[in-house]
């Protein structure tokens, strides 16, 4: 896109027009050329269709669409529809983005491409994190934790994917030379990007946190069982439990929690490695079932395959 402010030299109102255009294609952030042309003698008026000083086109189009059929060009101060020497801020905006044939332009694309690849990275450690959070609140989330778990690869893929756009629109995409060389111009369009490279390393910071949760988290998070009504036994027995779906130190700990809240368990020994859970009981009270112990399982988001001898 190529804009053009039209003016001679006295026009109180020249540079008033440059900044109000680039302070809107800073604002779209849209691609654009800004050129000012300095009308300097009336034969050329004609030539320009220069209107009066300052006339703005777009791509060669008035801003005003009453001027845009005028043929009285001339070598004088210009007055806009509203009596004003400045054309009205939307009709710039009006004929800068009719021109661009949408609104969608590096700002937005790295500010949405960023938040999609931080929900993206957020959904794709849910298995781990959403576990924890339900146990908070006595709700079940095993089954949308392990459907997120057999999706993790994908959100993963998406997450980086989006990242990468984020940084393309920042870093890569030819806009930021673009805009005219005045200094309100300038200012605002560097604050754009300074702002718009924050943004999207901000974003790095939490996707890359977390797609590596399941690694970090462990750290934070205590994996003694939760169940604090069963008292100190004088006598215990063990019981060994296959378990199916274990992937990380995460899985463990949610095996632990909800193992925990069983009654009579006493402790809770977890091994993603070795697909087994060995628990501790109070051989003084009664021994949950195999049943409830599969239930406490599933709930954590694992199944249980079976005992061991």
């Amino acid at each position: 896109m190529k804009i053009r402010v039209l003016y001679f030299e006295g026009c109180p109102n020249h540079l008033p027009a440059v900044e109000l255009v680039c302070d809107i294609v800073a604002e779209l952030n849209v691609v654009a050329e800004v050129d000012e042309v300095n009308v300097s003698d009336p034969y050329s008026v004609n030539e320009l269709c220069f209107l009066g000083s300052p006339t703005i086109q777009v791509d060669g189009i008035d801003v005003e669409p009453e001027a845009r059929n005028r043929t009285d060009f001339a070598y004088s101060c210009r007055t806009y529809s509203d009596g004003t020497g400045l054309p009205n801020r939307e009709l710039v905006v009006s004929a800068i983005v009719t021109a661009a044939g949408s609104t969608t332009t590096t700002g937005p694309i790295s500010a949405s491409s960023a938040m999609g690849s931080v929900f993206a990275a957020v959904a794709s450690s849910a298995c781990c994190w959403l576990p924890l959070l339900a146990l908070t609140t006595g709700i079940s989330a095993g089954g949308v934790a392990t459907f997120l778990d057999r999706w993790r690869p994908w959100l993963i893929g998406i997450a980086i994917i989006l990242l990468g756009v984020s940084f393309y629109s920042v870093y890569f995409r030819k806009w930021r030379n673009s805009c005219c060389e005045a200094g309100a111009c300038v200012s605002r369009r560097d604050k754009l990007h300074v702002f718009n490279q924050v943004m999207v390393w901000t974003a790095t910071v939490m996707v890359v946190g977390m797609i590596l949760f399941p690694l970090w988290g462990p750290a934070f998070i205590s994996k003694t069982p939760t169940n604090t009504s069963v008292q100190s036994a004088t006598s215990v027995q063990q019981r060994s439990i296959r378990v199916e779906g274990m992937t990380c130190d995460m899985c463990e700990i949610h095996v632990v929690r909800e193992l925990g809240h069983v009654s009579g368990v006493l402790n809770v020994d977890a091994s993603y490695e070795q697909g087994l859970a060995v628990i501790t009981l109070d051989a003084t009270v009664s021994h949950p079932t195999s049943a409830e112990l599969a239930a406490a399982i599933k709930d954590a988001g694992y199944t249980m395959t079976g005992e061991m001898p």
